[in-house]
């Protein structure tokens, strides 16, 4: 009979797809069903399904994700031996400030520090949770946007941000506190891959394995956090050199004790024969669940059975689970490859021009409003203020300028391009650095320009710079 893992509890968060398509990660969907999989598993490790909460998709919002971590904190006040596991999955963006954020669903483009997760509120939820044991697993630096491609297209992401694994620092912080370990996919600059396969990434695959006796002894029937760290910290580099020949170091910061995080093989343990001999059984469990169904009140299934309050496509269409979004009157949904427009939808009727894409190249033609306009340009205008007095430079003059860019420019496909270029040629020429920062925010697709403008910062952009 199978030891069961009573004590186990796990917040699983696979952002996956974003409010902004460009900045959706898919594979960390996969990612997150997979190891809920694995806990779930009697035959495994053991948890009680209930002791687990998968959030991913339209479920994998900040309040979801603060609630998840409260809904921990309850769990481990109410048992004295928890064991507590956190697997956060998605973008982690650097701010110009230095600023750590985690990206969730709902970011908004034009306000990612007001809209994505920071650090900070992550780190003070975290720290709430009181449990006997805690393993934080940050999977926050994904390459090309987990296309598994090292030489795809960069990322697009607003000015100033960069994306970056969890810092060290960080990363010592969380781990902070009698019984608690953080681990990171990767180091500094360094990426997040996908296996070539696409099934999942190269560190979420070798966790996998971890979790299922990769790097136990034989007769071994506890997976301890030294196993994970042992294996992982190995298998994971070794794969990101031979699959992408790329560098993926994980990093480790665990200030307990080591401790079981997992029963191992339901309690059985590893045979005699250690690893090797469970290891071809092991891979066939790992190609199975890449396979799942998308379940429960938090859920979207992609090119699968889906089970639960989940939403088809059709006439004010909307989801009915408590972290999900309506779509239907309000808002319009295109799915398929190559969608051009936004004001192509499937489903309710169409007021806006709020775009969501379950394909790939969506293009937005004009996702700004004119008021989200004014607020891209407000932190422009003030720069100019902000500027010291120069007898050789009119800061009223420029400042007209750069508010006719800025009103031209909200005028969508209407806009009047050759004033657009005349303009910024004008600009250039009295200001240089407001020029700069002027093209960067009119030409970022980020920001839902209309196309148009878009490609007279472009060419701006290479006139300047001779095409480089």
């Amino acid at each position: 009979m199978s030891a069961q893992f009573t004590h186990g509890y796990a917040l699983l968060v696979g952002v996956g797809q974003s409010s902004y398509a460009g900045w959706s990660l898919p594979a960390t969907v996969k990612d997150v069903q997979a190891i809920q999989k694995i806990l779930a598993d009697p035959a495994l490790c053991a948890y009680p399904e209930a002791n687990i909460r998968l959030l991913h998709d339209q479920g994998a919002t900040v309040q979801a994700i603060l609630e998840g971590l409260a809904w921990l904190k309850e769990r481990a006040a109410a048992d004295p031996e928890a064991t507590v596991v956190v697997y956060y999955s998605g973008h982690g963006w650097l701010s110009p400030t230095g600023q750590y954020y985690l990206v969730p669903h709902d970011v908004r483009p034009f306000d990612v520090a007001g809209s994505a997760l920071p650090a900070a509120a992550f780190h003070e939820a975290l720290r709430a949770i009181s449990p006997r044991r805690l393993l934080a697993l940050m999977d926050c630096c994904h390459a090309a946007g987990l296309a598994g491609a090292k030489d795809g297209p960069a990322l697009e992401l607003p000015g100033g941000f960069v994306q970056a694994a969890l810092p060290k620092d960080l990363a010592q912080e969380l781990a902070q506190g009698a019984g608690r370990a953080v681990f990171s996919s990767s180091l500094g600059e360094q990426q997040s891959w996908v296996r070539p396969d696409e099934a999942m990434s190269i560190y979420t695959y070798h966790l996998i394995e971890a979790l299922q006796g990769a790097g136990n002894k034989p007769g071994d029937t506890l997976v301890q956090v030294s196993n994970l760290m042992g294996y992982l910290g190995r298998a994971v580099t070794q794969s990101a050199r031979s699959m992408r020949g790329a560098e993926q170091t994980p990093f480790f910061d665990v200030e307990a004790e080591d401790f079981p995080i997992a029963v191992l093989r339901g309690g059985k343990g590893l045979p005699s024969g250690g690893w090797e001999a469970v290891q071809q059984e092991a891979a066939r469990i790992i190609q199975n669940i890449t396979h799942v169904e998308a379940r429960g009140e938090r859920s979207v299934a992609i090119g699968g059975a889906a089970t639960g309050n989940v939403f088809s496509m059709g006439d004010r269409v909307s989801q009915r689970g408590k972290y999900n979004v309506s779509i239907g009157e309000a808002q319009g949904v295109v799915v398929g490859d190559g969608a051009e427009t936004a004001q192509t939808f499937v489903g309710g009727d169409v007021r806006d021009s709020t775009l969501v894409t379950a394909g790939h190249d969506a293009t937005v033609t004009q996702g700004a409003t004119a008021e989200q306009i004014q607020a891209l340009f407000a932190p422009i205008l003030q720069q100019i203020e902000r500027m010291p007095p120069d007898p050789d430079v009119d800061k009223d003059e420029i400042v007209e300028t750069v508010e006719k860019i800025r009103d031209e420019a909200a005028k969508a496909e209407d806009a009047n391009t050759r004033k657009v270029r005349r303009w910024l040629r004008f600009l250039v020429e009295m200001s240089p650095d407001i020029w700069d920062v002027v093209v960067k925010t009119v030409a970022n697709p980020v920001y839902g320009f209309a196309e148009a403008v878009r490609k007279v910062a472009k060419r701006a952009q290479e006139e300047r710079t001779g095409g480089k």
